[in-house]
């Protein structure tokens, strides 16, 4: 996993409940832990609270070891993310060590 390799954890988080959000991992094969935060605190502290409905607003963030964030990008719609080569490129400059 290229991930693993740059010592990267990838976790989702999802407005849904634990329930649909296991039954969303399962049915897309999500091959990373997809936390729920039905309350949307994590989701608002991010700034990525829909205001028209109960969800969030598409989203990628990278935090580093200390818990700061160094990137984020904040798309329309949840096809606006970046692909994972896209993500992997945002890493190596980012994060370099």
């Amino acid at each position: 996993m290229a991930f693993q390799r740059r010592n990267v954890a990838v976790v989702g988080i999802s407005a849904d409940s634990v329930q649909d959000s296991r039954k969303l991992a399962s049915e897309l094969k999500i091959p990373f832990p997809l936390l729920s935060d039905t309350k949307r605190n994590v989701i608002s502290m991010y700034g990525v609270a829909d205001a028209r409905a109960p969800i969030a607003v598409p989203c990628v963030v990278l935090i580093d070891r200390e818990g700061a964030i160094v990137w984020k990008q904040i798309g329309e719609w949840v096809f606006s993310r970046p692909s994972a080569h896209d993500l992997l490129e945002v890493i190596d400059t980012t994060l370099q060590e």
